[in-house]
């Protein structure tokens, strides 16, 4: 064998040990159908998330072209719900009363549209009826919102405030908010706003089964809901059958760790978000999403009749990687490592230069990531001391024929 060959083949066996050492680090695999030379977005099936770790920082993508494996920087990304607020500025131009009917009056300090208030009273009590009107004269007035109710609760059971009058974009100089009241309502301040709503992609996930029990003693109602997988949950949305005004508080707990004892299962469960429900609006809890497979919803009765359930979904914002193909190869989503470190790709300097839209792609179908595996080549030796060594002896044996070749030249 010429050095020459010589040397090949300890280049060869080196790329091969390098290659082992990038799959072996994690368990599994999915074949990726990509066209290169362009941006595609690989959406992750909703059976990977229990394969993950908490952080999501055990993905990678591979591309396999003959003896050659590529990693392809990616983004992880979800389309979450995005909200922006700007503060409109403005003063108060008169507060009146006539009879039990009381009015104020707002001037808009710049031509700005506004579609949200949110007002704070002195009063914690009350349960109104308000209107809002828009004018950019003060003579003649448009109605904006007719009896739209505000709703303040404040006791020893109970602290809730329902005090926000959402609208369509207006651009008035002048809005006047009236409302009956048998005493002085007290307005302390209030916030004007023109929000803008991004709308979320929310996937509603598969439940297994529900179960509810009613707990007379402690007067609570518990609803365990168990998914089909572990899936990043960010919102429970509870529909209310009752027709009846009622107000309860609620806690929203994901299952976090579970013992198996004498007794059975022993389980314990982690506080993802508390709230209200509340005959008023939509009741829906909204929370950083988090991998779960079990939800236990805890609402609390008090002294009341429990409520019916009309249903209950549970809605996530589902993730995906965006990456650019740049060579024709055999690419592969690897996940389920451990011990693995979060990637550091330069794709993160340069997020304005990627595509809004892009194909998106559908890994195929899991396969574990064996060391026999054909584009996968096995160490020569497994103790990571003998690797060292014959990494070393590599090492000198291609100084020692590079020595030679100089001399012989």
């Amino acid at each position: 064998m010429t050095q020459g060959s010589k040397l090949y083949l300890f280049l060869f066996l080196l790329t091969g040990l390098f290659t082992y050492g990038q799959f072996d680090a994690f368990g599994y695999k999915r074949s990726v159908q990509v066209k290169a030379g362009s941006w595609q977005k690989i959406a992750l099936p909703d059976a990977i998330y229990g394969r993950l770790s908490e952080d999501l920082t055990d993905l990678r993508i591979y591309g396999l072209s003959g003896n050659d494996t590529l990693e392809v920087p990616y983004r992880i990304v979800n389309k979450k719900e995005r909200i922006s607020e700007d503060t409109i500025g403005y003063k108060i131009l008169n507060r009146s009363r006539k009879g039990n009917e009381y009015y104020f009056t707002f001037e808009i300090s710049e031509d700005q549209a506004v579609n949200f208030m949110d007002l704070n009273f002195s009063n914690r009590n009350f349960d109104w009826s308000a209107d809002l009107e828009g004018s950019n004269d003060q003579k003649e007035w448009y109605t904006i919102l007719e009896d739209q109710r505000m709703l303040s609760i404040k006791n020893s059971k109970a602290d809730y405030r329902y005090t926000t009058l959402n609208f369509p974009d207006c651009g008035y100089k002048y809005y006047r908010l009236s409302f009956q009241s048998d005493k002085n309502p007290g307005l302390l301040h209030a916030s004007l706003f023109r929000k803008e709503v991004v709308n979320g992609e929310f996937k509603t996930y598969k439940k297994l089964n529900t179960v509810t029990r009613e707990n007379r003693k402690s007067k609570h109602t518990d609803i365990d809901v168990t998914l089909k997988e572990p899936v990043p949950v960010s919102r429970v949305r509870i529909t209310v059958a009752d027709t009846n005004d009622y107000y309860r508080q609620v806690v929203v707990r994901g299952l976090s760790d579970s013992i198996r004892t004498q007794n059975g299962w022993v389980y314990t469960y982690k506080e993802l978000a508390s709230g209200t429900l509340s005959s008023m609006g939509k009741n829906d809890l909204e929370f950083d999403d988090k991998v779960v497979k079990k939800l236990k919803i805890t609402i609390q009765n008090n002294d009341n009749a429990p409520l019916v359930i009309r249903s209950l979904e549970v809605e996530g914002n589902p993730y995906a990687l965006e990456a650019r193909f740049a060579e024709p190869a055999d690419y592969y989503l690897v996940y389920g490592g451990k011990h693995v470190q979060r990637p550091e790709y330069d794709i993160r300097f340069y997020e304005d230069n990627i595509p809004d839209n892009m194909p998106v792609v559908i890994p195929g179908l899991e396969e574990i990531i064996k060391k026999d595996d054909p584009e996968v080549i096995s160490p020569l030796i497994e103790h990571k001391y003998w690797l060292w060594l014959v990494m070393g002896l590599i090492v000198l044996t291609i100084g020692g024929f590079t020595l030679r070749m100089m001399k012989g030249e």
